[in-house]
């Protein structure tokens, strides 16, 4: 017989050393390795991914900067396409055409405003004694007013409030850098907007590039649709603004009027900001006056909150009150006031990528898609 002569129980030439629990040593010592190599390997990505995110929080200014830039670049591209929809010139003469009018715009209203700003706070300056004398039997006005340094400090420059002049002065300074940054950026996307869609597209696998195409158009239509309505919105603070400041005769009516649409850029917390300079330009002259512009940017913010806006969303984004609220406590605890000032518009893109890649994609829920 040609069979094996070896015992049953003896391993073969092509089987190792049983171990202890019957399985061969070579085999244990590849599941050993197979195990080693997958925890390596998720180990690994683990760490990379702390990485990542540690890069992307420590450059998050630079992020929200580009995302500025990102929203400035849809503004002017919309104006650019309206206008030459309006006037035959070609987009690219459109868009030079419209930058020019907002560095035009920019420039004109400092150069128009900004001799007024400055004479009237000379005369707010000289007014403070007199303030302070005519309202000190109210406490309340009294605590509004009791930081407000003498005239003298501030002339021979001994108040510390010359230090943070300085401090805001160099922040005043940091943030025209970055403004002009974000402008530069912007204008860069808005010129050729196709080459940085088709950049981004092509990151995604070549099966699911149509549906990156898709959401990268979806978001860019909720920034176009939501910059209309705040644009609207701006608008008509402004005007309700200086048309009741002027019939009041508060100073600087102009200036005021643009700082509140301006601010209204930011839901909730902008319409406060503006309402503070105007309050106390207000106070110094009368105090009645002050409860009068107070009367005045509260109606007006209830008009735009609770007629306008309603009205304008049933086009654009509809941003639930609740949600905007956290979401910009949320950005300005983490952010800080750039992350407030873009907390509404990151929230429109937020809720466009949960309802396509979540709720569509993931979920399978097209009925509001559909419907």
């Amino acid at each position: 017989m040609h069979g094996d002569p070896r015992p049953a129980n003896q391993p073969s030439a092509a089987t190792d050393i049983l171990d202890s629990s019957g399985r061969p040593a070579t085999q244990q010592i590849r599941v050993s390795g197979g195990f080693r190599r997958r925890l390596l390997a998720t180990v690994g990505l683990i760490v990379v991914t702390v990485l990542l995110l540690l890069a992307a929080w420590q450059s998050i200014d630079a992020l929200l900067l580009l995302f500025a830039a990102v929203l400035l670049a849809v503004f002017l591209r919309s104006c650019a396409e309206a206008l030459a929809a309006i006037i035959p010139l070609g987009r690219s003469w459109s868009l030079a055409a419209v930058s020019a009018a907002l560095i035009g715009t920019t420039v004109g209203v400092s150069w128009l405003v900004g001799p007024d700003v400055v004479d009237q706070f000379k005369q707010v300056l000289h007014k403070v004694p007199e303030v302070r004398e005519k309202i000190g039997q109210n406490s309340w006005a009294q605590r509004m007013i009791q930081n407000l340094p003498a005239l003298d400090e501030l002339l021979s420059g001994r108040s510390p409030i010359w230090g943070r002049i300085f401090r805001g002065f160099s922040s005043t300074l940091g943030a025209v850098l970055n403004a002009c940054l974000v402008f530069l950026v912007g204008l860069f996307i808005a010129a050729e907007p196709q080459l940085y869609r088709e950049g981004i597209v092509r990151l995604f696998p070549i099966a699911q590039r149509a549906r990156a195409r898709e959401v990268i158009e979806a978001v860019l239509n909720a920034l176009r649709w939501w910059l209309v309505g705040k644009a609207i919105g701006m608008i008509f603070v402004a005007l309700v603004i200086f048309f009741g400041l002027t019939l009041l005769g508060i100073p600087l009516a102009l200036t005021l009027a643009l700082a509140a649409g301006l601010l209204d850029f930011i839901p909730n917390i902008g319409p406060i900001l503006a309402l503070v300079p105007a309050a106390l330009i207000a106070l110094i002259q009368d105090p009645i006056k002050a409860v009068y512009v107070i009367v005045l940017y509260t109606l007006t913010q209830f008009a735009e909150n609770y007629v306008l806006t309603p009205v304008i969303q049933r086009r654009t984004v509809l941003l639930p009150p609740a949600l905007t609220i956290i979401g910009q406590i949320l950005m300005g605890v983490l952010l800080g006031g750039l992350g407030v000032a873009l907390a509404t518009p990151m929230l429109a893109v937020l809720l466009v990528l949960v309802k396509m890649l979540y709720l569509e994609d993931v979920l399978g829920d097209r009925s509001e898609s559909q419907g």
